[in-house]
């Protein structure tokens, strides 16, 4: 088959690929409600943006981590400078989340443009580990809830691009800085989980043997040189030694005393991992099913063996050291899939290389037509989700009533089931700079409907007129 054959059969599966990635993001984007995280997150970054807070000493709210060290600063201060751009709607931290999104897509892409490198023939097939990538449930739904993985991942992603592409290269050591720099600014997102690019280097001198174990020792160390100076610098400076001294207090002796357990398994990450995968698992094992055996023998064992391997134990580096404490949640393997895909994606290739030229242009040309159509629908779709809930309408519905009658930055007061709600904090601040006390009577006092009786009421206040459904809002006499 001709280039220009390729060139459209790629084209038509690059154009199915954007219309998954945008059917699996954009709908549930656009609506209103997000997973408390995403919420929390955003609320921090407009406070930074409003001027509450700053890099190293970032705000939430009056009553509830007024300086909050819980997590290093990097994306408060990013999804700010969207916030300063944009101004406060709902949709800055969606935009946001879906350019990081994006931007990973792009550079999963650049890394398998990389791994062409000696094998032209693959070069156009990115999109596969794109969609294998998308595909994982808790990935998409990560972009989704504006998740720290999510920026931390784009970052790590172009380390591991750069590292592999000075492995490419005759001067390496200027493009194993940069990945440095992409290393640092990942672990400034989400702290330590954005170091496992360090050990790239060891994992590629055991998979390739490629490199001398000299070389592997210097270039390690070369890629370590920028974090460690500028680690080195941040302890020299009060101001953000503080701040880190307070993350590890606040963070790492609270997780690993395991004040902060999510579960009672070592393991449950592991198998949340192979969960996940699921999807991609199918396709690649359907892919072999289908396939001639002495294809995948000779491309795949002969060819990509070293790669898949190698991508592999990326992944497995990113993912298996969560598993150290029991605080172990779902998307905190989001920044390991990008490198699970690539490696499911080397498996596939030889098939879908082969099936292409098993088509006829009458097929391709349909099967484009059926992706636009199916982008067309999708978008189509997103218009009509806007203005929509996804979650915690009731709350939301009252919050918007009430973030009309309350002044900006007013602190009420609540009693100490509803303090507890941490949803309502999140969207209470992240709306309209509302905060919440348990301890001390304020001007305005919120009540749960469910609990309210006669007793709830404090003396000398009335209830505002609203036409809440889940809170009743009372204003001091």
């Amino acid at each position: 088959m001709n280039k220009s054959y390729y060139n459209t059969a790629n084209s038509s599966l690059w154009l199915f690929t954007l219309a998954v990635f945008c059917a699996l993001i954009l709908p549930r984007l656009v609506q209103d409600g997000m997973f408390l995280d995403g919420i929390f997150y955003a609320a921090i970054s407009r406070n930074l943006a409003h001027h509450l807070g700053t890099f190293w000493n970032p705000h939430y709210s009056n009553t509830f981590y007024p300086s909050l060290h819980e997590q290093p600063p990097l994306m408060f201060w990013l999804q700010a400078q969207f916030f300063r751009l944009l101004g406060d709607s709902m949709y800055v931290e969606r935009i946001y989340s879906l350019l990081t999104a994006i931007i990973t897509a792009l550079g999963i892409n650049l890394i398998w443009k990389e791994l062409s490198y000696h094998k032209p023939e693959i070069k156009q097939y990115g999109w596969l580990p794109v969609l294998f990538w998308i595909i994982v449930p808790i990935c998409f739904w990560s972009y989704v809830n504006n998740l720290e993985e999510c920026t931390m991942s784009l970052f790590d992603v172009f380390a591991v691009y750069f590292i592999i592409k000075s492995l490419n290269q005759t001067n390496k050591i200027p493009l194993l800085l940069i990945s440095g720099g992409f290393i640092l600014l990942a672990s400034l997102t989400k702290g330590p989980q954005g170091l496992f690019p360090l050990c790239i280097i060891i994992v590629r001198y055991f998979t390739h043997k490629d490199i001398s174990f000299k070389r592997t020792l210097i270039y390690s160390v070369v890629l370590v040189l920028l974090p460690a100076i500028i680690y080195t610098y941040f302890y020299t400076n009060p101001i953000i030694r503080e701040s880190y001294h307070q993350y590890f207090l606040r963070r790492f002796v609270l997780t690993f005393n395991n004040n902060n357990q999510t579960t009672n398994f070592r393991l449950y990450l592991l198998f949340r991992l192979i969960g996940e995968l699921t999807p991609a698992l199918l396709l690649t094992g359907i892919s072999m099913i289908f396939a001639r055996k002495k294809i995948i023998v000779k491309e795949f064992f002969h060819d990509h063996k070293r790669d898949f391997y190698f991508f592999l134990f990326i992944g497995l580096s990113a993912s298996l050291p969560l598993m150290i404490t029991l605080e172990q949640r779902g998307f905190y393997l989001t920044t390991s899939f990008p490198y699970f895909a690539i490696a499911f994606a080397l498996i596939v290739v030889p098939f879908i290389y082969y099936q292409i030229n098993l088509l006829t242009n009458k097929f391709i040309k349909g099967f484009k037509v059926l992706s636009l159509v199916m982008l067309i629908v999708v978008i189509l779709t997103t218009f009509s989700a806007i203005g929509k809930t996804k979650r915690d309408e009731d709350m939301l519905h009252d919050i918007y009533l009430m973030g009309k009658e309350i002044p900006p930055r007013t602190v009420i007061s609540v009693d100490r089931d509803l303090f507890y709600n941490w949803s309502l904090h999140a969207y209470l601040q992240r709306y309209f700079h509302i905060s919440l006390d348990e301890d001390t009577l304020r001007n305005y006092h919120l009540i749960e409907k469910i609990n309210l009786n006669p007793k709830s009421i404090p003396n000398n206040y009335s209830k505002i007129n609203l036409p809440t459904t889940k809170y009743d809002l009372y204003h001091r006499k």
